[in-house]
């Protein structure tokens, strides 16, 4: 198994490019890509041909169904009754204040904070697509999955305005559901002078949540994420081409849809095919946010840093990156998740390789996500590792998932 370390001679920066323009072909032909739209389908079918072409493999385009709305489609209802609940206080409603406070709480833990589908059958059904090519080689005992996601996010108003806006909005909303759910009980009373500053304080941050997201304006995702989705056929492309050779290794590149709607592709993916992968050796790395080359990690905790991530994967991806002379960050999606939360939680070892600037950047879910915006030497540094990565892995003892998968 060989590949070259990412120096000036090295082959990877064509590479790079690669990832670029297939990303704006996408993004100028396919139109916007919300979670389960037209436009999403149309990216999926431009990706099944690429991934084609790369792997030399038929590349499968599997159909799943989902409720997209439901991932941010509560949000508006549910400030709507925090501000509901607050003023019950002052009427002296307590248990309806206090019902109007824990409902919003009981969706938020459930919904946002564990990505459940907990509200989903409440939302207009869609059909989304993953997108799967395997790279085979004859008597290979191991397969690797690189995979990013195809659709696009629907843009956060408040990191538009400003990364300070978001912080604001967002940490004074949590502040408001965590207050109006466990601080009304009925049986407890909470003083006037205590009361009124904090509902005077959290008022306004509630109504801003009802414009949280603009559900109408959907933003170009380019690094996030078809940097990750094109990324994983430029690791293709390199063993197509001669650059990267396996031995024991089938590689296995994806495209999941509906990411942004709340991992709904993968948990797809794993609903159908978890069973096909756990007993064997097998590991998922997830490709995220490909742009900002000082944030350049491993993301070794997810989902809100609850997940922990495969301990022995993701210090095999930090060998890689010192082999390509690429040094990684340790890191954790504090807010939020990537794909690699759902493949760990149902008992695949995974990770995640994520360059995302937690402030967070100014791209993030908004209109500068932009192809033109995207950055060749962070992609050119992920192409590198990854190729690294496929060959330690390739070389590595054998290691076996768990044989049980876990509900997601």
């Amino acid at each position: 198994a060989t590949a070259m370390a990412c120096t000036l001679e090295s082959p990877y920066p064509p590479y790079a490019k690669y990832v670029v323009d297939r990303t704006r072909e996408v993004i100028e032909q396919c139109g916007a890509r919300e979670p389960g739209s037209a436009g999403e389908k149309a990216a999926a079918t431009f990706i099944q041909q690429e991934f084609e072409r790369v792997a030399s493999s038929t590349a499968v385009l599997e159909p799943f169904v989902l409720h997209p709305l439901a991932f941010y489609g509560y949000i508006r209802p549910a400030a709507l009754s925090l501000l509901a609940s607050m003023t019950c206080f002052w009427l002296d409603f307590r248990w309806m204040c206090w019902l109007l406070g824990v409902a919003p709480l009981t969706a938020f833990v459930l919904q946002t904070g564990l990505y459940w589908r907990f509200l989903d059958r409440l939302f207009p059904t869609r059909q989304s697509h993953n997108v799967i090519a395997k790279r085979v080689i004859p008597g290979a005992t191991k397969t690797l999955f690189l995979s990013g996601h195809i659709d696009a996010a629907w843009e956060w108003r408040y990191n538009a305005w400003g990364s300070g806006w978001l912080r604001v909005v967002t940490f004074g909303g949590v502040l408001a559901v965590l207050w109006n759910g466990l601080t009304t009980v009925p049986l407890w009373t909470v003083p006037p002078i205590v009361a009124f500053p904090v509902h005077v304080a959290l008022a306004p941050l509630l109504a801003m949540w009802l414009f949280f997201v603009d559900m109408n304006k959907i933003v170009p995702g380019a690094n996030d994420n078809l940097s990750g989705v094109f990324t994983a056929a430029a690791v293709a492309k390199l063993a197509q081409d001669g650059q990267l050779v396996l031995k024991n290794t089938n590689l296995v590149i994806m495209a999941t849809g509906s990411e942004e709607a709340g991992l709904r592709g993968a948990k797809a993916f794993i609903e159908a095919h978890a069973v096909e992968y756990l007993g064997r050796d097998v590991v998922f790395v997830a490709l995220e946010t490909l742009h900002d080359r000082s944030f350049l990690s491993v993301m070794e905790r997810d989902l809100h840093g609850i997940v922990r991530h495969d301990p022995s994967l993701c210090a095999m991806l930090h060998r890689a990156g010192d082999a390509a002379g690429v040094k990684l960050k340790a890191a954790s999606v504090f807010f939020g998740a990537t794909d690699a939360a759902a493949f760990t939680q149902a008992g695949l070892r995974a990770c995640c390789l994520c360059a995302l600037d937690p402030a967070p950047a100014p791209y993030y879910h908004t209109a500068a996500d932009t192809w033109s915006n995207m950055d060749a030497a962070t992609l050119t540094d992920a192409i590198a590792v990854l190729a690294q990565l496929a060959v330690i892995y390739d070389a590595s003892p054998p290691t076996l998932t768990s044989t049980g998968a876990a509900a997601v």
